[in-house]
């Protein structure tokens, strides 16, 4: 299993908490700071607040449409990478997001790994020193298990 690199960012969640159980407990375990939101208002009020270096967003519990959401926080002084889950394969949807800026489009259910490798893949797109940190830590990793 590759360790990601674990520099703690802060991981704005907006989601149904049960479903998303056992990744706030994976993200928690990594040493993220986990930052909740109840719907799309409670979202964009603690982006504006620059809170958050990343938001997960799951597109059933926002409360509007995902599109004018990601617009939205577009528009914020600050934004930060977006990570939609969804239960649904509308590959149209997906398109358009990801033309719109998205860091990520996920179909529920899936692996605590695969949200943390998008949350990193998510962060080291807008800070490159995270992605040098990650590799430093990957070519430990590789000398010490050589």
């Amino acid at each position: 299993m590759i360790t990601m690199y674990t520099k703690p960012c802060r991981v704005l969640v907006a989601g149904e908490r049960e479903e998303l159980r056992h990744v706030l407990a994976v993200v928690k375990r990594r040493g993220q700071e986990l930052i909740e939101a109840a719907d799309a208002r409670d979202v964009l009020l603690l982006l504006q607040q620059e809170l958050a270096d990343v938001a997960l967003l799951d597109l059933c519990v926002l409360g509007r449409d995902g599109l004018e959401l990601l617009q939205e926080i577009q528009r914020l002084p600050h934004p930060v990478p977006i990570i939609f889950l969804t239960d649904s394969r509308d590959v149209h949807f997906a398109v358009e997001v990801m033309r719109e800026g998205a860091a990520d489009y996920l179909v529920k259910p899936l692996p605590a790994d695969e949200i943390l490798l998008a949350i990193h893949r998510a962060v080291a797109k807008t800070n490159p020193f995270s992605e040098l940190g990650w590799q430093r830590e990957r070519e430990a990793e590789l000398r010490q298990a050589s």
